[in-house]
């Protein structure tokens, strides 16, 4: 008989787009299928539905189901961390309950890859589309094909740099070996991002993710884990974000050599002012105190401020001297010549003049908190 692979439903707000991701489910050709579908209390949620539905619609190869509602609300997070609870397979993956399954083949798919793969490799994933809310593609992919079949060939520190810039691998598309997956569960320190804090920690610790090459996953737009345009749920995922980086990256980055730790920087600087500018201050932790802990990397960064002041005042000087130039000589056009640099000469003057204040920024600068 074959292995059950455990699949957890995750659901809050999705009435209307649930039975499709159970349908996709209750449709697979894997022959031993295990359901548990996790409700986050939803308003006016009736979870018993749920259980009409499945056994109405399931097949032969369902060996059994979990339905488990929320009493209150607890997060993306909690609500996925519980789930683990109720799952017996030997396999295991998630869906989100507005997403659904590309064939009937998937779970096969992931089962065969799980039974070839390299012992640090912790999860195999196959591509997700972006469709729209009646399961149409619109053309986009969750990551390039090219970038993801570098990263098989890349060790641990490699995925978890490439993590440190940007979650490239899909959740909802992923699968692992239950018993191995359950020493590397999701962290509780978030609330609503769950995905890029497991694969960071993951691969932080030694473990790889390989792409199947096969597709996977239908992920609506503007489904709930998409939607963030309610400013409770959007200062939360950003909170997460911001916490991602200060908690789980920053602390680990030496490993890295001092270019890579700069890009990892920025990425997480413009984090914090998109953050910002969408979300107002936010409580972070400031970069004096992230950055104090890597002094060749604050040097670095400020050595790239010093630098673009220097060219700026190079400018300065060189119209300066022109300017005197063409003076002497009185040639024609004067005038012009002379207004023209003397503009451009104002202009770099008030470049220069910024570009020592964001040194000063930089330097003495904290998040409230």
């Amino acid at each position: 008989m074959a292995d059950t692979i455990s699949v957890v439903v995750l659901h809050y707000l999705q009435n209307k787009t649930w039975k499709d991701t159970l349908r996709s489910i209750l449709s697979q050709d894997y022959p031993s299928v295990e359901l548990v579908f996790m409700d986050d209390c939803s308003p006016g949620f009736d979870i018993n539905e749920v259980g009409d539905f499945i056994r109405n619609n399931s097949k032969g190869n369902l060996v059994g189901f979990e339905l488990y509602r929320q009493p209150e609300n607890v997060g993306t997070v909690e609500n996925f961390r519980q789930a683990h609870d109720f799952c017996t397979g030997k396999y295991l993956t998630h869906i989100a309950a507005d997403d659904a399954y590309i064939s009937n083949s998937v779970l096969s798919s992931y089962v065969e890859c799980l039974s070839k793969k390299q012992e640090d490799v912790l999860g195999v994933y196959g591509q997700s589309y972006l469709c729209n809310r009646d399961l149409v593609r619109l053309g986009d992919t969750y990551f390039e094909q090219e970038n993801a079949m570098k990263l098989n060939t890349s060790d641990s520190k490699e995925q978890f740099f490439e993590l440190s810039l940007r979650c490239c691998i899909p959740m909802g598309a992923t699968a692992f070996i239950r018993e191995e997956y359950i020493h590397h569960e999701v962290s509780n320190n978030y609330r609503l991002v769950e995905d890029w804090p497991f694969f960071i920690n993951a691969t932080r610790k030694g473990k790889r993710f390989f792409y199947g090459e096969f597709d996977a996953l239908l992920y609506r737009d503007g489904g709930i884990s998409r939607n963030i345009s309610t400013s409770p749920t959007l200062i939360q995922c950003f909170s997460d974000t911001l916490n991602l980086y200060e908690n789980d990256v920053f602390p680990y980055i030496s490993v890295h050599s001092i270019c890579r730790q700069m890009r990892i920087y920025y990425e997480y600087n413009q984090y914090r002012i998109v953050a910002s500018n969408h979300a107002g201050e936010l409580s972070s932790k400031s970069r004096i105190m992230l950055l104090r802990r890597h002094p060749k990397l604050m040097l670095s960064l400020l050595f790239e401020r010093i630098k673009s002041a220097k060219l700026i005042s190079l400018f300065i000087l060189t119209w300066l001297v022109g300017t005197i130039v063409l003076i002497s000589l009185k040639t024609a056009f004067l005038s012009q010549i002379c207004f023209t640099a003397a503009t451009f000469c104002c202009y770099s003057l008030v470049g220069f003049v910024r570009s020592i204040g964001k040194i000063f920024t930089f330097l003495t600068s904290k998040r409230k908190s």
